[in-house]
């Protein structure tokens, strides 16, 4: 008897370790990772700025670390896609003042932020566009779940330089981005 439960106890915890072992990684939401400190990205949004002609469109990005309208760890970025109906998959540079299609600009990136009773934020790590030196972003799409992987170095005013790396595999939900939000305690 002893032997049976040994071996049907062993049996449960090999599947157990198999099952775990086997999660698929699309599961993983992604992540924000500066100077390897690394944070859960849950949640996407996009906001259609504007079609600017008819080889391309103005789209905001923010993947954040919960659906809150207040996160502790969040990313926002303008994409510039080469197609007026969607964004396009491939590389995308970052450009302080980008001409067209295929760049992205108007990075802002907060973590581990801390917010006052009103919702003012008082404290966290925070970087603003005019901050970042240089900078990829890939995009993929898989069925409805967009991918992201982007790669940023970045200088604080007091010449520190910061490597930002992570990823995000989800939906993007439609939302309104206000410029204001976005880019409040950067001066």
């Amino acid at each position: 008897m002893k032997k049976t439960l040994f071996i049907l106890t062993m049996g449960l915890g090999l599947i157990a370790v198999i099952n775990s072992c086997s999660k698929d990684k699309s599961e993983d939401p992604g992540h924000l990772v500066i100077n390897g400190q690394s944070v859960v990205l849950a949640y996407g949004q996009i906001d259609t700025i504007i079609t600017s002609s008819e080889s391309n469109s103005i789209y905001w990005i923010r993947l954040k670390s919960s659906d809150i309208s207040r996160p502790e760890h969040f990313m926002v970025l303008k994409l510039y896609s080469t197609s007026p109906e969607m964004i396009v998959e491939g590389t995308y540079t970052y450009d302080f003042q980008p001409e067209g299609g295929g760049d992205f600009t108007w990075v802002k990136i907060g973590s581990s932020l801390v917010y006052d009773d009103a919702g003012t934020l008082t404290g966290g790590l925070t970087f603003c566009d005019y901050m970042v030196i240089e900078g990829t972003l890939d995009v993929t799409k898989e069925g409805d779940k967009y991918r992201f992987e982007f790669n940023l170095s970045i200088e604080d005013d007091l010449d520190n330089t910061y490597t930002v790396t992570g990823d995000f595999v989800g939906l993007l939900n439609d939302a309104d981005i206000s410029y204001g939000d976005i880019f409040q305690n950067c001066e």
